[in-house]
């Protein structure tokens, strides 16, 4: 039988081990084999406890998650800091702030597993999570406890018998709990808004306003319900059903807006990378440039939006072994936040240093992006893309914009890699969708065309451009109308993991808020910790600005940014709530950061990317075609030169 003695115990050897090591002048790596056999023996042993005392019950536990994130990040930690030891072997010298950043990591991580572990014994898995605990808990989570609690009272039943006294009262009491839960799943909200699109702004706001509104219109039906002691039970249904709808546009709207985020952000990350970065730094030594600023804090709305996805595919994951994989990416985009930039900064002195943190944010960001294309379902993602490509080519015809069709091209291939992901791959390959595989081989070919027309973009009209891109959505409509072919029983069904599913309605994007204005000041955007950020001062050597993007970005509300607080172990992903003197340094930076933030995306910036692909019949004839019927445009030509270019690049690579 294991005993959390036993486990602390264990626990505790660790940490010796891991002390003594990190204070070793040698370069030795016994230190770190001794500590990985020890942390084996943790882990072997707290696998023993689980399965005895824990139990299979455990999905809404905490701690048990807690318990999980952490062990993976060790993990993590520990396969890097054995690179480390290695460069330093090879370099002949200490790699102190290498060392230090992943050692601290991991002591942190063990100072957590011995609370959680402690917390873990005391609390029940199966018990409900009491209201302060699910401070973090993420939107759907709350948005599936509220339908539950809704649905009672909003559903019909044509037998009803008057209420009783403590029919009346149990209804007040759940309004009340369903306010609260309503709050929380605001400020989850709130922080999307604060580094959402521009036009996703003004909807979600309004949505939370309308359902915050519709939230207090049933709270005080069931309040006068309980003080009249009699029940108007056709009313509090009516108002009952109002609030279910708006929680169902709200949570729709919330779903489109990721879907956007996915494309608009991975596209960002070419715009902002790492190696433009650098180019700047070296083009701006002194640092004191302001395009180098805006290039920064580029960065740094990008980072929030990526870890803002992060937080609402953990949601939707499908197993805890992808929730866990996916909080760890979280957590290690925290902890690299604060120092990636210092260190390219200072890469002139610790070269390996840099190249080291940078290789750990690369590798973030492509285990980030498989487990979108894991998560996210691929009628929303697509149905998504067409919606922007038809925004794009609309807005085109208007006014030409090269940028932004090279941005869609970009999505564009970013819904080829989600396609070639092998799970999707599989799933389109099903016999309920045809012959898509053969579609999708279409639409790669003229996406590899809108791409060929605008490296010649300058001599070729505006209006023979628009025409190719016309044509993607032709075949875009084609694909997208298959894969939404569904039975109508299967179209009735409306479960909480279509929270992805686009929504399009007049109504949330000229809502305007009045009534409940009063009430949303109250409510802060959640921007809670997964398991590094805000808990200590060691990361915390890059301070933000309280204008920019996870504390109030383009926001009209409020937001405070969190305080350091010592982890009791309740709840890693607690929010700290306000206080005054924050109160009063935002109202002193409100006019200074408005005028500052007025727009996430400052510019607009171009960079050319070659591109692969396989040759095929349809692209020779479009060749022949164009050779034939085209030939002042040259665009064969380029797509030879391209294949040829990419081709060699390949030949090298395999070198």
């Amino acid at each position: 039988m294991i005993n959390i003695a036993a486990l602390k115990n264990q626990l505790i050897r660790c940490q010796q081990i891991m002390s003594n090591g990190s204070c070793s002048e040698k370069n030795d790596i016994e230190w770190l084999n001794n500590f990985c056999g020890d942390f084996y023996k943790y882990a072997h042993r707290l696998h023993q406890y689980f399965a005895s005392e824990v139990g299979a019950n455990n999905e809404q536990n905490q701690n048990v998650d807690t318990i999980l994130l952490c062990l993976a990040q060790v993990c993590l930690c520990t396969k890097y800091l054995e690179h480390v030891i290695r460069e330093e072997g090879a370099a002949g010298r200490k790699m102190h702030c290498t060392r230090k950043h992943f050692i601290e990591r991991i002591n942190w991580c063990l100072c957590h597993l011995r609370t959680a572990t402690h917390n873990m014994a005391d609390c029940s898995s199966d018990s409900e999570p009491t209201i302060h605990l699910m401070i973090g808990f993420p939107f759907m989570s709350l948005y599936d406890m509220v339908m539950d609690k809704l649905h009672v009272y909003s559903s019909y039943q044509e037998d009803l018998e008057p209420n009783t006294a403590e029919d009346i009262a149990l209804a007040h009491s759940i309004s009340k709990e369903v306010q609260s839960m309503l709050r929380i799943m605001i400020s989850n909200a709130l922080a999307l808004a604060n580094v959402a699109l521009i036009e996703d702004k003004t909807a979600l706001s309004a949505l939370c306003q309308k359902a915050l509104r519709e939230c207090n219109t049933f709270q005080q039906e069931c309040a006068i319900n309980l003080q009249h002691k009699r029940s108007n039970i056709w009313d509090r249904r009516l108002k009952a059903i109002a609030l279910e709808t708006a929680l169902k546009q709200l949570q729709q709207y919330v779903g489109n807006t990721i879907c956007r985020l996915i494309f608009v952000s991975f596209v960002d990350l070419e715009k902002f990378s790492l190696d433009k970065l650098r180019a700047k730094l070296h083009q701006y030594s002194n640092g004191d440039d302001a395009e180098l600023d805006e290039f920064i804090a580029d960065f740094d709305v990008n980072l929030d939006r990526l870890t803002q996805i992060g937080h609402f595919c953990v949601d939707i994951a499908a197993n805890k072994k992808l929730k866990t994989f996916m909080r760890s990416i979280i957590a290690s985009l925290e902890a690299l936040d604060p120092c990636i930039i210092p260190s390219i900064k200072a890469c002139n002195r610790d070269s390996i240093h840099a190249e080291i943190l940078e290789q750990h944010f690369c590798e973030e960001i492509t285990k980030l992006k498989i487990s979108i294309y894991e998560c996210v379902g691929f009628k929303p993602i697509n149905s998504c893309f067409y919606e922007l490509l038809n925004i794009c080519v609309d807005q085109m015809e208007k006014h030409f914009n090269k940028a932004k069709l090279e941005d869609m091209v970009r999505m564009g291939e970013f819904l080829l890699q989600y396609w070639q992901y092998p799970n999707n791959k599989r799933e389109l390959s099903k016999e309920q969708y045809g012959a898509q595989i053969e579609r999708l081989q279409k639409f790669k070919l003229m996406l590899h065309e809108c791409r060929a027309i605008l490296v010649c973009a300058n001599q070729v009209q505006h209006a023979r451009i628009l025409k190719r891109f016309k044509i993607l959505r032709v075949i875009m409509r084609k694909f997208l109308d298959v894969l939404n072919k569904t039975s109508p029983e299967e179209a009735k069904q409306k479960t909480c993991k279509s929270n992805l599913s686009l929504f399009f309605g007049g109504e949330t994007h000229t809502m305007v808020a009045k009534q409940s204005q009063c009430s949303m000041d109250t409510i802060e955007p959640s921007v809670y910790s997964v398991l590094y950020r805000n808990e200590s001062w060691v990361y915390k050597t890059r301070r933000r600005r309280i204008s920019e993007s996870m504390w109030g970005n383009n926001s009209k509300y409020p937001a405070t940014p969190l305080q350091d607080k010592e982890y009791h172990g309740k709840s890693n992903l607690a929010v700290i709530l306000k206080t005054d003197e924050r109160q009063q340094q935002y109202r002193l930076s409100k006019d200074r950061s408005v005028s500052s933030a007025s727009s996430v995306r400052r510019k607009e910036s171009l960079r050319t990317v070659m591109f692969k692909r396989q040759k095929s019949v349809e692209m020779q004839k479009a060749c022949d075609f164009y050779m034939q019927n085209s030939a002042s445009l040259q665009i064969s030509e380029i797509l030879d030169q391209l294949t040829q270019i990419s081709t060699n690049k390949s030949d090298k690579e395999n070198c």
